[in-house]
């Protein structure tokens, strides 16, 4: 089943036919939809329809209106992103898209960085590799399982990830100067999670004696105020701190250099929700333009 809360709330609000092929005899729809049920393998089932399917498809109205909104919703991404004059939390995937070479690897933290990495990581010739990992409670160990593909990777290797996950995983730099790994780890530091100002624990309105938003920042905000630079340097790694104006320099110069380049872009935790919906506003009347 897709990952993409996006696609899973499609799917549940339009309820359509739902064909899973399960190789393994299992129940692999956590959405609990209504669904038939293939017990096949899921390669060699594909590989059939299309032999048995030959030439005898056609794209109809419905792919050329997915493809219309698809390039309206991108040219509408890449517009918003070019007027923008501020530090964009999402802005590294584009970067990273445009400078990546064949066989890299591109590692998403998890929370915001995952979420931006579906958002903004374009289609590309390129053959990049996307991976990520999810850990306990989605922070554990995502610096040192980054690093450790770098040990075996024919290309550079990139991270994106947050700064709570960072400091979690310290320790991975020094793996990493010890073992003569290299990456480029874009970090995005929030000093806090950044996710949860999406969701309504972060609004006001909440239930009377919850508890918040006056508390929400010690529980979820979780401010650190802690200056990575100096522990980089320590750890034996090299820290830059860039705008949204050089990020994309930034990366292309840090591309394929040894050691681990700590690429550390500071936005806000509330301005990166108000950005967010921005960009949601711009999209939806570009896809309201195209549809006039």
């Amino acid at each position: 089943m897709p990952t993409s809360k996006p696609i899973l709330q499609l799917l549940e609000r339009t309820r359509p036919g739902l064909i899973v092929i399960d190789g393994d005899g299992g129940w692999r729809e956590a959405a609990l939809l209504p669904a038939t049920f293939v017990h096949a393998d899921a390669p060699a089932t594909a590989s059939a329809l299309t032999e048995r399917l030959g030439g005898s498809v056609r794209r109809g109205r419905w792919t050329a209106d997915w493809v219309d909104a698809e390039r309206a919703v991108t040219r509408a991404m890449n517009a918003w992103l070019a007027s923008l004059r501020e530090p964009f939390e999402g802005a590294a995937f584009a970067a990273l898209a445009a400078s990546l070479p064949d066989g890299a690897v591109l590692w998403a933290g998890n929370s915001m960085p995952v979420r931006d990495l579906d958002a903004w990581l374009p289609s590309t010739p390129r053959a990049i590799t996307v991976r990520s990992n999810r850990g306990a409670n989605g922070i554990d160990g995502v610096v040192s399982t980054a690093l450790g593909s770098s040990a075996v990777a024919a290309a550079p290797v990139a991270l994106v990830v947050g700064d709570v996950s960072f400091l979690h995983d310290l320790n991975a730099l020094l793996a990493a100067k010890l073992h003569d790994l290299s990456a480029t780890i874009v970090l995005v530091n929030n000093d806090g999670g950044g996710i949860f100002s999406f969701l309504p624990q972060a609004q006001p309105g909440t239930p009377e004696g919850s508890g918040l938003p006056e508390h929400y920042e010690e529980l979820f905000g979780t401010p650190h105020g802690v200056d990575v630079a100096p522990i980089v340097t320590a750890l034996g790694g090299e820290h830059r701190l860039v705008t949204d104006a050089d990020v994309g320099a930034a990366i292309e110069d840090s591309l394929g250099r040894p050691g681990v380049q700590v690429l550390e872009v500071r936005t806000d935790r509330a301005r990166n929700v108000e950005l967010h919906r921005d960009l949601a506003r711009a999209t939806a009347r570009a896809l309201v333009a195209g549809n006039a």
